[in-house]
This record gives structure tokens, C-alpha cells and sequence, in this order.
């Protein structure tokens, strides 16, 4: 089922620029957009040719793409349709078949490992009790997918809207490791240049968690290490700041006269480099906490600057805590590697997590009711395992996975950002195992992938990307930054989730 990707271009209206991802080439010069036929919307006269006809005698999923277009008149080729079928049978034998305007294709039949056979048995006799409902309705042209499966000798068929796939389905693609077949929203940046190209565009200086060249230095033209600000008091008085090499440090800063209030060196532990990963204040500005990759915490009083051992209500082994907004629950590391949801007000452990690895970042939403974890497993064989995972912040009970564009096992996965409204999740990604870096746009409730911010071709650093406002901001390895304007995608989105109602 593996295909190359093209976009299909569809210009917004807003403004940032929107298309189409996952379809197949097409011949759109020899194409035109078809006029809308009321014959081709009849669900039961659609559906019948796949209740009666059959490729496999387990499982069958067909793509269409290209039945929204017709050859422009006189023109080759005859159809501008490509339908992309995989089936399989019952003893796990997997074939494909593609359908196109100039040839017939096949691939197969190969046989299915035993494991993901036994995975795909499970997944077809959970569609056998119960197919997930296409409401007796026809998605648009240009975004249909058919799913068959035997059930004794009867044909079950729905058919489904590419660009809102059942999750039920996607993870079958995912067990095939399909790249053809679901469609998602992606989003160019709305301003690509260097930061003096920006001018009055540039990243606003007191944005949290992306890399900020520094001009050389005044006096000797030497090059000046890059910064990126950690964490800013509540009161917006003290600024926390990493510099990054060559000066490696921590360094708090008086906001109104820039005086160095507290400075910090970052060292080496039996060679390996510890540096300062994440800062955060108390509400009251108090204390801060320091987080480093040994994994280890500190604390400082901000009145003296001195370390002090914990703070009341947290627990006092913790190697790793990540505090929600009011800072009455947080997320706990301990030093033997659990993971907990922790009451700080009343110093107790709410319920044990499973993060299925080692805890990368922790967001919580804005009003402090669910919490986003992204993790890293290291498997046996050198691969990598990435989760994005949803938990309920007042029970610790897990809600949800945010699956990737295809269901893959991700690449990459960044630091979460929360929209303000709560509703939606960005983080950085991969779009397939082998394709570009993006910045993922997830619905949360939904569990659903929703669109793609998609920029950089290479993955940079930690410190590569951040949500300012309705902006969203990406340096790229050759030292471009990227703008989009995220309020107008995510209101997109909106729009796009709302059409769905209607099908």
C-alpha cells in the first residue's frame, strides 16, 4: 500500500496556505474539478458494487482517489481515477492491486508475519461485532476509503472519509505500515527568512523555550553563545535563561535593569555533560525549580538564592517534577524510575502512571484538567519507541494515545504545547518513518490527528520551536525561521470539523 505523497493543492481563504497530504499523483493537467452529480451521492447505489464483489475473504481496503476530477475534453488519459485496493485472505496471504488512468499494478501476494497476522485476526473479529459507523453517507469525492470484511458469507462495507478515518481503522493501516490513505490537513509557513529579514516579526524576546542568537560581542566581535529563556516569574520580574555553548550556564536576570541576579555553571559527571533542561517558578515567585538530564532537581529561594533541600508538599526523592499550573498536582520521576500524579497539597501519591518509557516533557492544559506526557522507549533492537499520551489530571486516569499522521511508531516527538483553548495539542513529529520533520496539530478529545505545520525538512535541537501567542516559530538547521500564523490553521481545523457534522 506504501505510496509516494502529493499534495493536493487547495489555497485557504485564511492566511495561512492549506492542502491536502496523502494522495496519489495524479494527471491534474489532463484533469478538471467534477461538476457534482446527484447520482454519484446515492449511498446504496455507491455501496453495492463492494457488497457484492470481493478481492479477499478476510479483509479488504480500498483508496479512491481521483473520482472528484474528469479529463479536461480531448485530452488523455480517459479517467483521472486511481483506486488502490490491499486485501487479505484467510490463511494471511497480503496482495495489492492498483487501478490507473494508464496501467493495471500489483504487488504480492506475500505472506503476513505471524504476529501481525495474529494482530490483524483481532482487529477483523472486533470489526466482525461492530464496523464503526459510516451513517449511511457518502464522504466528498476525492476522500473515500472502503473497508470489507467476510463476516461468515456475508459482505460487511463502509465506507469512510479519508480525511476523518476511524481510529479503529488507522491502526490496521498501521499495522500494514500503509503511507497511502489517509488524508490530513498541512499548513506552509506564512513568512520563511532569516531573523533580520523578520524585522518587527522576530520572535518576541520574552517567548519561552526557543533558541535566540545573541550578537557578537561589542568590544572583541566575538561570537556570543545562543540563549533560550526557561522560565519568567509571575510577576514578570526575574527571567531565567540557558546559554547554550560555549558559556554554559543558568543565568536569572533583573528584568528592568538586565542586572545578573543568580548564575549557575553547568558541569561534567564522569564525562558526560549535564546540562539544565526545563525551570519553573512557584505561583507566589518564592522558589524556582531546576531540572537537569542527570535526572536530578533543585531548588533555590529567590529572596537569597540558596538551595534548599524540597518544598513543602513535594516528595523528597523525586529526581523529576513537572508542576501543573496552581501547582497542586505535578508529575513525579522518582530515582528507581516510577512515575506518579502527585497531590502537593495534601503530599500524596494520586496514582501511578505508565508512560511505557522514560518521561521527554510534561504539559498541562490550561485549566489544569488533563495533562500531556511524551515518552521514549528504548527497544531491543536499537529503535526507538515514541508515546504521546493524554491523562486527567484530578483521577491520573489515562485517556488517550494521540496516534501519528499513520499510526506509525513515532520518530520524534517534541515538547507538547497546548492551544488556548485546551482543545487541540502541538508537538513536534515526523510525518512517516522516513519523511519530513513537522509540527503535528492533534484534537485532543477526539484523539484524532488533525493537521501539520510542515517547514524544516532535518530535525534541529530541544530547542527549536515554540508557541507564542497566535504565532508559531521553527528554526531550521540552515538557520531559517519559520512563522505561521497558527490561530488561522487551527480556526481551519475548526471549520473542517465542524463540515464533518454534516456527513
Amino acid at each position: 500500500m506504501a505510496s509516494r505523497l502529493l499534495k493536493i493543492c487547495i489555497i485557504s481563504a485564511q492566511a495561512s496556505a492549506q492542502v491536502w497530504q496523502g494522495g496519489i499523483s495524479q494527471p491534474s493537467k489532463q484533469c478538471v474539478a467534477r461538476p457534482d452529480d446527484a447520482k454519484a451521492l446515492d449511498y446504496e447505489a455507491w455501496i453495492s458494487a463492494y457488497r457484492s464483489s470481493f478481492q479477499g475473504n478476510l479483509l479488504s481496503i480500498t483508496v479512491i482517489d481521483g473520482d472528484d476530477l474528469l479529463p479536461r475534453p480531448g485530452k488523455i488519459p480517459v479517467s483521472c481515477r486511481i483506486t488502490t485496493t490491499d486485501s487479505v485472505s484467510a490463511d494471511g496471504t497480503e496482495s495489492m492491486s492498483r487501478m490507473t488512468p494508464f496501467a493495471v499494478q500489483g504487488g504480492g501476494p506475500d505472506r503476513l508475519p505471524a504476529e501481525l497476522f495474529k494482530a490483524l485476526q483481532r482487529q477483523v473479529a472486533s470489526l466482525r461485532e461492530h464496523m464503526p459507523d459510516d451513517h449511511g453517507q457518502l464522504p466528498p469525492a476525492g476522500r473515500r476509503m472502503v473497508v470489507q470484511v467476510m463476516d461468515g458469507g456475508r459482505i460487511q462495507s463502509r465506507v469512510y472519509d479519508r480525511a476523518d478515518i476511524p481510529n479503529q481503522i488507522l491502526e490496521i493501516l498501521g499495522e500494514f505500515g500503509a503511507t497511502h490513505g489517509p488524508l490530513t490537513m498541512d499548513f506552509a509557513p506564512t513568512r520563511t527568512g532569516t531573523p533580520a529579514e523578520f524585522v518587527n516579526q522576530s520572535i518576541p524576546v520574552d517567548t519561552l523555550g526557543i533558541r535566540m542568537p545573541q550578537p557578537n560581542d561589542p568590544v572583541t566581535n566575538a561570537q556570543r553563545a545562543d540563549t533560550v529563556t526557561l522560565a519568567i516569574s509571575p510577576d514578570h520580574t526575574l527571567t531565567v535563561k540557558r546559554h547554550l555553548p560555549y558559556d554554559n550556564k543558568l543565568v536569572v536576570t533583573d528584568a528592568k535593569t538586565s542586572q545578573v541576579v543568580f548564575e549557575e555553571r553547568e558541569t561534567a559527571l564522569h564525562g558526560r555533560w549535564i546540562y539544565f533542561s526545563y525551570a519553573r517558578f512557584t505561583p507566589d515567585g518564592r522558589f524556582l525549580l531546576v531540572g537537569t538530564n542527570l535526572p536530578a532537581i533543585s531548588f533555590y529561594d529567590t529572596n537569597a538564592w540558596q538551595k534548599v533541600n524540597t518544598l513543602p508538599g513535594l516528595p523528597a526523592d523525586a529526581v523529576a517534577y513537572y508542576a501543573s499550573g496552581d501547582w497542586k498536582r505535578g508529575l513525579v520521576v522518582s530515582h528507581t524510575g516510577e512515575v506518579d500524579l502527585w497531590d502537593a497539597t495534601t503530599g500524596h501519591t494520586v496514582a501511578a502512571l505508565d508512560p511505557d518509557g522514560e518521561v521527554q516533557s510534561v504539559a498541562f492544559s490550561p485549566d489544569d484538567s488533563v495533562f500531556a506526557v511524551s515518552s521514549i522507549r528504548q527497544n531491543k533492537n536499537q529503535s526507538s519507541t515514541f508515546h504521546l499520551r493524554i491523562w486527567e489530571t484530578s483521577t491520573g486516569r489515562f485517556l488517550r494515545e494521540l496516534p501519528s499522521i499513520f499510526y506509525f511508531q513515532h520518530d520524534i516527538i517534541g515538547d507538547p504545547m497546548w492551544w488556548e483553548n485546551g482543545k487541540y495539542l502541538l508537538a513536534e513529529t515526523r510525518e512517516s518513518r522516513f519523511g519530513r520533520y513537522i509540527i503535528g496539530i492533534w484534537n485532543v478529545d477526539a484523539g484524532k490527528f488533525r493537521g501539520e505545520l510542515s517547514g524544516c525538512e532535518y530535525s534541529n535541537d530541544p530547542y527549536d520551536v515554540a508557541l507564542r501567542g497566535q504565532r508559531l516559530f521553527e528554526w531550521c538547521r540552515d538557520g531559517k525561521l519559520l512563522m505561521w500564523d497558527a490561530g488561522a490553521a487551527i480556526q481551519h481545523i475548526g471549520q473542517f470539523e465542524e463540515s464533518l457534522r454534516g456527513h
